[in-house]
């Protein structure tokens, strides 16, 4: 048996999967090329999803990507530490 799921539940998980992957790739792209020990695409926005469920509920819920990217940004020291690579110290 599926569990029921809420209104508008079913498109959240890949919206927010989109918007950590952006959010994600728009930092590192900023600092330029990633170390060769840097984890993979895939492997860095799962954990940046999740860390973004768990920080940024407010801005995941809004689809706002750069509102996203500044809470995981503004979490730092609270991110996983795999999601943390994207976002170098300032």
């Amino acid at each position: 048996m599926t569990p029921a799921r809420l209104p508008g539940e079913g498109h959240a998980p890949m919206r927010l999967a989109l918007l950590a992957l952006l959010a994600a790739a728009g930092s590192a792209g900023a600092t330029g090329p990633a170390p060769p020990a840097s984890p993979d695409r895939e492997t860095l926005r799962r954990s940046c999803r999740d860390d973004a469920f768990r920080l940024c509920p407010g801005q995941v819920a809004l689809a706002r990507r750069e509102g996203v990217r500044r809470c995981l940004a503004a979490n730092r020291d609270k991110l996983s530490p795999i999601c943390r690579t994207a976002f170098p110290e300032p």
